[in-house]
């Protein structure tokens, strides 16, 4: 039996009393940077995993198709707690990590890599479309809250019910498989990132429209990549056209008189925003 698993599940407390609340946005950045230390010997993947977000505060969800009862021994100095789950990670098979607005995600690489793309653009297109919507429907797909479930739950019924709350029709929920689920909680996350969720774990996506309000869950496209444009300033010009192609190969770039359009992953965007914000002293792509 597949079993969908997030770090989530067991909430942190700081006192038997006030449960620690679990880090979104810029404090989730914040907490990755914290310092923290593993030792352990012959451990499950997810028992380190809980005691990382223990530790840091932040929510860990992790695919179905990773498994959690993999043995690992780690014994490290002080490190980040994104080195931390770096160096974890690198020890499942065909798993990467993706930092998302209110978690971190582990799962298989092709998955994890278009996660947070596509996110952004689900957000996006929901945020362009929002004169469409019924204004409480708009409302309701833009309000942050928690993604939660039980034990033994089905992810069809799990997103049914995520549907109903916010006031969409499911048009073809038969499309997600049936599989079990441990219970979770994933905090702070709006619509698009819990819907982009629950369905990537089947190589699923979706598409809303907004004038009937009807949900559809469509295959996940092979790439999945995000437009946007750069602005360049003149005395960066000549280094950008020169330095961004070798950095970030096989970014589409199209050249413009005071920036740059690039079709690219949202981690791809953020890296390229930092070199040109330090004057090109940015990392290149990861």
């Amino acid at each position: 039996m597949c079993l969908f698993w997030v770090a989530g599940f067991c909430p942190v407390w700081a006192d038997p009393v006030t449960p620690t609340k679990l880090q979104t946005g810029h404090r989730l950045t914040a907490a990755l940077e914290s310092r923290g230390s593993l030792d352990v010997q012959d451990a499950p993947v997810r028992s380190i995993l809980l005691k990382l977000q223990e530790q840091s505060g932040i929510c860990i969800v992790v695919d179905r198709r990773v498994d959690p009862s993999q043995m690992l021994t780690f014994s490290t100095e002080l490190l980040s707690t994104n080195e931390l789950l770096r160096q974890v990670t690198a020890e499942l098979p065909d798993a990467v990590i993706s930092v998302n607005r209110a978690f971190v995600y582990i799962g298989p690489t092709v998955a994890a890599r278009r996660l947070r793309t596509l996110c952004e653009n689900h957000r996006s297109t929901i945020f362009r479309n929002r004169r469409r919507f019924d204004r409480e429907l708009y409302r309701k797909l833009s309000v942050a809250r928690s993604l939660a479930w039980g034990d033994l739950a089905s992810p069809r019924d799990i997103l049914v019910s995520l549907l109903a709350d916010v006031g969409l029709t499911a048009v073809n929920p038969d499309a997600v498989p049936h599989d079990l689920w441990y219970g979770a909680r994933v905090p702070g996350v709006v619509f698009a990132e819990s819907a982009t969720l629950l369905l990537s774990h089947f190589d699923l996506t979706f598409r809303v429209d907004a004038d009937t309000a009807e949900f559809t869950i469509i295959p996940m496209p092979d790439i999945v990549l995000q437009e946007r444009r750069h602005r360049i300033t003149r005395r960066l010009r000549a280094a950008a056209e020169q330095q961004l192609p070798g950095r970030f190969p096989g970014v589409d770039m199209f050249w413009e008189r005071s920036g740059v359009r690039l079709r690219a992953t949202w981690e791809q965007h953020e890296q390229i925003e930092v070199w040109l914000s330090t004057g090109g002293q940015g990392a290149s792509e990861r």
